[in-house]
């Protein structure tokens, strides 16, 4: 069975909360890819699965102060960020073997690679003029999950698990 999804989201936000206002256009997309199939291993009942992935996120947030007086009137510009991206891209794989009729077992990897970069500038104003001040954000991860598991299913009432794993 081979399953594929794509998605656009726009987050539009125009959020006017308290003594800020948070306005942004921030859209993303997003793409998984995955593959299982359903046959044998060395003569066992197996379960073979494969999945890919990527995301990717312009970031775009403007911090307004909102002036006195209320409806939500903007003032001056707190902070901003603009052109920046969060990115993620990822696979993951599993191997489900069926030892007997009461006993599975898998082994399971994952990897997962993301980026956030923007320069965030934020404004001070001393004497009523406008001093920016950038912040340069760069963040990079690489992550891995390796997994391995044992079921024992005693009847269709009870099952017993045990797994070693890492995470992020």
């Amino acid at each position: 069975t081979w399953r594929t999804q794509v998605v656009y989201d726009d987050k539009n936000i125009n959020q006017p909360t308290g003594t800020t206002s948070a306005i942004g256009d921030s859209p993303s997309y997003n793409l998984i890819t995955n593959i299982t199939q359903r046959g044998g291993l060395f003569g066992l009942e197996a379960v073979h699965f494969a999945e890919l992935w990527y995301n990717s996120q312009v970031l775009s947030n403007y911090t307004w102060n909102v002036a006195l007086g209320g409806n939500a009137t903007l003032g001056r510009l707190s902070s901003f960020y603009d052109g920046g991206h969060h990115v993620n891209w990822g696979g993951r794989a599993r191997e489900e073997v069926k030892f007997g009729p009461n006993w599975t077992g898998y082994v399971a990897g994952g990897v997962e690679y993301t980026t956030i970069a923007a320069v965030n500038t934020i404004f001070s104003f001393p004497g009523g003029t406008a001093v920016p001040a950038y912040t340069p954000i760069q963040r990079d991860f690489l992550n891995t999950a390796p997994e391995a598991g044992l079921l024992y299913r005693l009847n269709d009432a009870w099952q017993f698990r045990g797994r070693a794993a890492t995470g992020y």
